[in-house]
């Protein structure tokens, strides 16, 4: 774990000090202990490049998911998928 660790106990002076350490760039996560469970305070930019590789993470999972499926014989044609999307939802092929 990286970055400053402030009790939430602390005096105002010192959480405000935490705060706008982590608000310059970048500065790690600021970890607020207390009586609750422990936060994580990090920069917006910081916050978005975690979901961003989260949800790359998962893409790349669902991705080996779905080719272990078709090496086990569990996938269909797409053109029959597509047609039972076009019934199920109305959509029609681009001419």
């Amino acid at each position: 774990m990286t970055g400053q660790i402030v009790s939430t106990n602390a005096e105002p002076e010192i959480l405000r000090h935490a705060f706008k350490q982590v608000a310059l760039a970048g500065a790690p996560p600021l970890h607020l202990t207390g009586e609750s469970e422990p936060l994580v305070v990090l920069r917006e930019s910081s916050y978005q490049k975690l979901l961003d590789e989260l949800e790359f993470a998962d893409s790349c999972q669902a991705i080996e998911e779905g080719l272990a499926e078709l090496d086990a014989g569990q996938g269909r044609p797409l053109a029959e998928a597509f047609a039972e999307w076009d019934a199920k939802f109305g959509f029609k092929e681009a001419a």
